[in-house]
Formats: structure tokens, C-alpha cells, sequence
């Protein structure tokens, strides 16, 4: 009788298990976008608001050891069930989204731990380490709107999450709430450029959802690189400046093979604040660039902003993958950046 009772409770055991995992399973949601930026996360956020839907955000608030994203990487689970954004690699977004539909339902504040230490030893984290995440149930819409201006305008912004677990903007300094961060604006690339490299280069970037812009003397360039959703303006003369983004977060890319087109280009991109500024030739060809900028009396100093040869990769010779070695090494420095 005890077995058979022992049995019985392991039976029983399985079946609670079994039903936990199904209610689980209807919060496996589908990634409306995958939203990997603070900035659309909250787009998407502020969108679902503006449609009546209520929503939640999740922010990772601390890690230890490894994890799939870094703190402060958010979701936005809607009560539509669907989400934007995403916090590890599938292993625990959907149970996050069922537990930021909780946060909805009690307005409660609430914080989770996955991984090491968590109490939901039934989800691990194959990475091997822990993150925890608050949960902020219906955020202000003029707070998302104020922060998505904000990022828009290429301005860095602190938010913060209170004990009471209400979103807020505050001075880094002055933050005396339960958690703070600070945002940087994503990643933008110009590009300045003829040929093939140059749309390689456009196509990667748009694939990574960063914001690429193109400037270019050829409207088989423009044309092509507004096929797949890149904004392009088109170059009339050597002397044409190109109005290139002024701000830390904004990368300046050149790439002409006929090399006259530089000198203007690389002059007015030196005036920016821009953190990388590279263009594309071999040392050869980047020492006759600088001795061309020498002689417009640009200083040692200024000259040595601009990177060449180009890319992360030696001796690169076709376009894909001068594109994938020239975007590596801007991430590489962007994600040096402060936030400033």
C-alpha cells in the first residue's frame, strides 16, 4: 500500500507538473518584432497603450555571470498577448511574459530570479548564470512618449523604477530610486559612397535595425538601397557636404574608390561628434588621404579620428565582407561609448 500510495503521489506530482507547463505554454507568444533597443521596445509599448491595450515592461535589473543580454535590456508584454523585445534566447521570455501579465493583473511590484538562487528550479538558464527582472505594470504613455523624443533626438536619458515599481525620468546623480540606468541613443551609420560596398554595407546595417541614411552621387545606389527600406540622398558635386548626423552615437562611413570625392566629405564629417569615422583604401591610399586634409590645415590630432584601412578584417576585397568587417569594428566602438 505504501508504493502503491508513493506511486500515486508521483503520478499526481506529474500531473500538476504537466498542467503548470500548459498554462506556461499559452504564454509562449510571438515576438511581434524583436525590438532589441530600449527605444522600439517602448515604441511598441507606447503603441499598444495609444491602441487601448494595457502593457508591462520587464527590465533585466541585475546579472550574474553570464546571460544572453545585458542589464537593462527590456520586453514589453501587451495584454493582447503579444510582446516586443526579448530577454534571453527563448529559454525564459515566455515565462516572463506570463509573469508581467501578472504584474497587469495585481499592480503589485514585483521582481523575478531565473537562473541561480531562483526559486522556478523547473526553467534554468543554459548559460549557468542568474538575472533578475522588475516589472513596471502600466507605464505612464508621457513618460514612453518623453523617452522615445528623447532617444529620437539623440539624447541619452535615465530612467529609473521606484519600490513601488512606477517608471520614472530622473537625473543620474539625483536617483535615489530602487533601480536607475541610463540610455544611450542606438546606433546610427552614414554612409557616403558609390558601388557595390556601398549598398552591402546599407543592406547589413537595415538588417541589424540600426538607422543607416546613404549619400551617394548615383541613383542606382539610392535606388537601390530604397528597396530594402534605406533613406538616401543623392550627392551632386564633390563640393555637395553631405549633412552628416552630429552626436556620439552616429558613425560616418566613406566609400569611394575615386578618391577626389573624400577630401570635402571627410572635412565636414570631421566636424561632427561623431565616434567613428573611417574610410575605405589601403594604408597607402590612407596616408595620400591624410597629406590631401594636411594641406586644409587639419591638425595631427583632428586627422587621427579617421580609420584606415577600414574593418576588423585585414585585406578585405569584396563588398559583403568588407561590409561585415567595417560594421563589426563600428559596433566593437559603439559599444564603448558612454552615455553621456
Amino acid at each position: 500500500m505504501t508504493v502503491l500510495s508513493d506511486m500515486a503521489g508521483v503520478r499526481l506530482r506529474i500531473l500538476n507538473l504537466r498542467q503548470e507547463i500548459k498554462q506556461r505554454s499559452d504564454y509562449l507568444i510571438p515576438l511581434r518584432n524583436i525590438s532589441e533597443h530600449p527605444r522600439d521596445v517602448l515604441r511598441y509599448a507606447a503603441a499598444s497603450i495609444r491602441a487601448g491595450e494595457r502593457c508591462a515592461l520587464a527590465i533585466i535589473a541585475d546579472i550574474e555571470g553570464p546571460s544572453a543580454r545585458a542589464v537593462g535590456a527590456m520586453m514589453a508584454v501587451s495584454n493582447d498577448n503579444k510582446y516586443a523585445g526579448y530577454i534571453s534566447n527563448g529559454c525564459v521570455d515566455a515565462d516572463i511574459a506570463r509573469h508581467a501579465l501578472s504584474a497587469l493583473h495585481t499592480q503589485a511590484p514585483k521582481r523575478v530570479r531565473y537562473g541561480a538562487g531562483s526559486p522556478y528550479v523547473d526553467i534554468r538558464l543554459p548559460c549557468g548564470g542568474s538575472v533578475e527582472i522588475v516589472f513596471v505594470p502600466d507605464p505612464k504613455l508621457d513618460i514612453l512618449t518623453t523617452v522615445i523624443d528623447t532617444l529620437d533626438a539623440r539624447q541619452a536619458i535615465t530612467l529609473s523604477v521606484n519600490e513601488d515599481s512606477q517608471l520614472n525620468i530622473t537625473a543620474h546623480s539625483d536617483c535615489k530610486d530602487n533601480f536607475s540606468l541610463t540610455y544611450a541613443p542606438p546606433l546610427r551609420i552614414a554612409v557616403a559612397g558609390r558601388g557595390e560596398e556601398t549598398i552591402s554595407l546599407a543592406r547589413l546595417a537595415n538588417a541589424a535595425h540600426y538607422d543607416v541614411i546613404v549619400h551617394s552621387p548615383d541613383m542606382d545606389v539610392l535606388d537601390a538601397c530604397s528597396q530594402f527600406g534605406v533613406n538616401g540622398k543623392r550627392l551632386h558635386s564633390i563640393s555637395d557636404a553631405p549633412d552628416f548626423p552630429d552626436d556620439p552615437w552616429s558613425a560616418i562611413v566613406c566609400l569611394f574608390h575615386d578618391h577626389e570625392w573624400e577630401a570635402d566629405i571627410l572635412t565636414t564629417a570631421l566636424n561632427t561628434q561623431a565616434f567613428y569615422i573611417g574610410a575605405m583604401g589601403s594604408r597607402r591610399t590612407h596616408e595620400a588621404r591624410l597629406d590631401e586634409l594636411r594641406n586644409r590645415n587639419i591638425n595631427e590630432r583632428t586627422l587621427q579620428r579617421i580609420r584606415g584601412p577600414i574593418g576588423l578584417i585585414p585585406s578585405v576585397r569584396d563588398a559583403s565582407k568588407l561590409a561585415i568587417s567595417t560594421l563589426a569594428e563600428i559596433i566593437s566602438l559603439y559599444r564603448s561609448q558612454p552615455e553621456q
